[in-house]
């Protein structure tokens, strides 16, 4: 059989029939069909390069151009809302947290509520820790479910009571 693409024999069995087949020579790949004649597709290829056209050319002008400011400023805006200090919604969560009563599960719940993000004075929440329980009131949504997850699998009960302003 000859190969479709750069006319020289190649051995072909009965076994490669009706499968891929790469020309040993030029390395074209087309199907054998079940009659032993290749079917080739005469489309050329758009990645095919000669070899000056490879030396000019860098990756960088096969990556797709991304607009790094449009997705800095969508960034920013999502880290400010989260952020702000002043009223999200017209919803707000008062927060119990029963279970404050060993060590461990003290320094954990202190290691969730330190982070600076929350702008809470952790000393102040500390200190009003009595029998075990703390009480957070008037959390932004954002806040309570950035608490609730960090504490969520702490051996802790948690009793929640949403606030909704008119």
């Amino acid at each position: 059989m000859q190969c479709p693409q750069c006319n020289n024999d190649v051995p072909v069995t009965e076994a490669q029939f009706g499968a891929l087949y790469t020309c040993p020579k030029c390395v074209a790949v087309y199907f054998v069909g079940f009659d032993g004649q290749p079917e080739y597709s005469s489309m050329e290829s758009s990645f095919e390069q000669t070899p000056a056209d490879q030396e000019n050319n860098s990756i960088e002008e096969y990556i797709p151009a991304f607009d790094t400011s449009a997705f800095a400023t969508a960034a920013k805006e999502i880290a400010d809302y989260g952020n702000q200090d002043e009223v999200i919604s017209n919803i707000s969560y008062d927060l119990d947290v029963k279970g404050l009563d060993t060590i461990e599960v003290m320094q954990a719940f202190k290691e969730a509520i330190e982070d600076s993000k929350f702008a809470w004075l952790t000393q102040d929440i500390l200190s009003q820790i009595k029998n075990g329980q703390a009480t957070l009131r008037n959390l932004n949504p954002i806040q309570a479910f950035v608490l609730a997850t960090r504490i969520q699998f702490l051996d802790l009960d948690i009793e929640w009571k949403q606030n909704v302003a008119f």
